[in-house]
């Protein structure tokens, strides 16, 4: 019965990852200006314990939390875990004149499942979480003079993007030998990525709104492998060094792009349809850990991802630049366990400091999502 339950949980979760994406592409609440840029802002989510640790945590080994980007530490599971994340996030933006603007943007960060074949031997994990996120707005105003020598017409072109690439992994981690775990996973691509763009003309009674839409669905496979060694009482009884090491290979993402245009709401959705593919960069990381007790842990992690010399697309993608440059990130923490600080289920909480320097692999000289931009007719062709 239990196997079953399992099951049929392990099912539902998988299930959740398509209504998870359409329910992130319909938010409209715009986020961060810097998801216009190629498949959208790279998202990065292990665990709620690494999250507070700025995203070191590919050594730290724990009986609580389950991370998902080393499948080797699921080789470490003892209990059953069901995990569901989502965070909110303001942002507020300064320009170069002064102007302020403040966004809000919130998100699933991860649905997981993770429980031991061999307790502490062999574990399994099936979990869903983004990739990345598109979802941006951006505003241009502007005039221009009829051909019949009437009045110069305001109108506003408003450039759009929305939603991004999703994940499902399913894999497992093993135990080699006491202070060694290795593990393998393998990792499911797929989402929509839409990009907007509409005409307003708010002086006028003649022109009436058009949107055009470029609509880039994608979905392949890959897989990740990870190794986790500790080095128990190093330099006293109660301390640990522990080192990690992941890959994951590049993927090919296969699908379609399917472009619309029309007024208001009236479009044309067989327009243009072309299929072609995406590749995404291969992903390296290490990591290392250290707790000289229980009650405190440090931890330094690095991640590289050739975006430049290994992302490929068929596609026009905002920002895409073929060789642009590579994604290096590198993160610290420190953790702090306060065991018997308080009373009741908060009796030991965590207090984390983490820290995160990256070069972003993104490029202002790219050119806009669309092809070419859609100038304002020059005359009335819907008079």
């Amino acid at each position: 019965m239990l196997h079953r339950s399992v099951l049929l949980l392990a099912l539902a979760l998988l299930a959740f990852g398509g209504s998870a994406e359409a329910l992130a592409q319909g938010a409209n609440n715009y986020g961060s200006l810097y998801s216009r840029f190629g498949v959208g802002e790279r998202v990065s989510f292990s665990n709620s314990q690494v999250d507070a640790m700025g995203g070191a945590g590919l050594a730290v080994r724990s009986f609580s939390y389950v991370p998902l980007d080393n499948p080797a530490s699921w080789g470490d599971i003892t209990l059953s875990h069901f995990t569901f994340s989502a965070q909110v996030t303001g942002t507020t933006l300064e320009a170069a004149d002064g102007t302020t603007s403040d966004l809000a943007s919130g998100g699933l960060n991860a649905i997981q499942l993770a429980f031991p074949l061999l307790n502490r031997k062999l574990g399994l994990n099936v979990a869903y979480r983004p990739y990345s996120r598109v979802n941006f707005r951006a505003i241009r105003t502007d005039s221009f003079s009829p051909t019949d020598g009437s009045d110069p017409l305001d109108y506003q072109i408003n450039y759009e993007g929305d939603g991004g690439l999703q994940e499902i992994q399913a894999g497992v981690g093993y135990r080699i030998t006491t202070n060694v775990l290795v593990g393998a996973s393998i990792n499911a691509f797929f989402g929509n990525i839409d990009y907007l763009q509409r005409t307003e003309f708010p002086t006028s009674f003649i022109f009436e709104e058009t949107r055009s839409t470029e609509s880039v669905r994608v979905a392949g496979v890959t897989g990740t492998v990870g190794v986790l060694a500790s080095t128990p009482r190093l330099f006293g009884e109660s301390d640990a060094l522990s080192f990690a090491a992941t890959a994951r290979l590049p993927a090919r993402l296969r699908g379609e792009r399917v472009e619309t245009i029309g007024i208001s709401l009236d479009r044309d959705t067989l327009a243009t349809s072309a299929d072609g593919s995406l590749r995404l960069p291969m992903e390296l990381a290490a990591g290392i850990a250290y707790a000289p007790s229980n009650a405190l842990q440090f931890a330094v992690d690095t991640r590289y991802e050739p975006w430049g010399s290994q992302f490929e697309s068929d596609f026009v993608l905002g920002g895409f630049v073929p060789g642009g440059n590579d994604d290096l990130r590198t993160d610290g923490a420190l953790e702090v366990v306060w065991n018997g600080a308080l009373q009741g289920p908060v009796a030991a909480p965590r207090i984390a400091l983490g820290s995160r320097t990256a070069s972003a692999a993104i490029s202002t000289k790219a050119t806009s999502p669309r092809r070419a931009p859609r100038s304002p007719p020059t005359q009335q062709p819907w008079a």
